[in-house]
């Protein structure tokens, strides 16, 4: 019923799709999604690799498991890990998702379920009806994503304190790990061990290579708007540091850290939930803000 009604919404309510939600646009040319790809030996057309090499690289980016018929916007994908594993002068080449929550419920379900605050507001009409659905979807147990999470870890990747993680900031991070053979397994979804529940953190944490601490934020929609934290080298989340200088949700994506400060970007680019009710994105760009930049101590309590 549902999908029924999902259907309905994407063929009769939804305005026409400008480009950067049209999936026949974004999913074009360069872009459409692939297949995963076990573990495939990469023969070496020309020279040699090196024995002295021993290692991984590994990139992550939004490629969406079902081709989506509604509004699509480029960032909503699932997070697939590309990695070529280079050992004993021989190249292994390997995609995966990462297995996220909405990963395994939308294969589960054949479709997907999961609202997107980049392309689901498209006219006020359609945005109320999804926004109806999605909660009907809560309510009767599809998903839940207060306990679980609705992040795609589509964003990148960051090795903390030992361990490998898939990160996207609208969740929390996913640890994954590299077998022997070539392979890339999700362990599964990593608070740090906090005290406190927390649902969401920067997809770009900062790890001082000489302490071994990780430095991190999220951004909120409710005061505080602005939360700074540290996880220590024994992989532990300490205390939340709230910003109060902030006085509304700005979309920080980013921020540097050296050895004393941590600095923010306080942009143009804002979250406004009214936005929804006007059938627009919550994110948007506001011309009259004056940016700032913010500075505090990266051990201030």
């Amino acid at each position: 019923m549902f999908k029924s009604l999902d259907d309905f919404i994407c063929y009769y309510l939804d305005l026409p799709l400008r480009p950067s939600i049209d999936p026949k646009h974004v999913l074009s040319g360069n872009f459409p999604p692939v297949d995963e790809l076990p573990p495939t030996p990469g023969e070496v057309v020309e020279g040699s690799l090196p024995t002295c090499l021993d290692g991984v690289y590994l990139r992550n980016g939004p490629n969406p498991q079902f081709i989506p018929h509604g509004p699509y916007h480029l960032f909503d994908g699932d997070g697939m890990l590309h990695m070529i594993k280079i050992s004993d002068g021989k190249a292994t080449f390997c995609s995966r998702y990462v297995k996220t929550y909405k990963y395994m419920v939308e294969r589960d379900l054949g479709h997907p379920i999961f609202p997107s605050g980049f392309a689901s507001f498209n006219g006020l009409t359609a945005s109320m009806a999804r926004l109806g659905l999605s909660v009907a979807r809560v309510l009767t147990g599809q998903f839940n994503p207060v306990i679980n999470g609705i992040g795609t870890a589509n964003t990148s990747v960051a090795a903390i304190c030992g361990k490998l993680y898939a990160l996207g900031e609208s969740d929390l991070p996913y640890e994954i790990q590299v077998t022997s053979d070539g392979d890339i397994i999700t362990i599964g979804r990593h608070d740090f061990h906090s005290r406190k529940p927390f649902f969401s953190m920067t997809a770009h944490p900062k790890v001082d290579p000489d302490t071994g601490e990780a430095f991190a934020f999220r951004f909120h929609v409710v005061p505080p708007f602005l939360t700074f934290f540290r996880i220590g080298s024994d992989g532990r989340k300490g205390p939340d540091v709230p910003i109060f200088s902030m006085k509304s949700t700005a979309l920080i994506h980013d921020f540097a850290v050296t050895k004393n400060y941590a600095i923010f970007n306080d942009g143009q680019m804002v979250i406004s939930p009214v936005e929804i009710l006007r059938g627009r994105p919550p994110m948007r760009v506001d011309p009259s803000k004056v940016p700032r930049l913010g500075i505090i101590h990266r051990y201030a309590e």
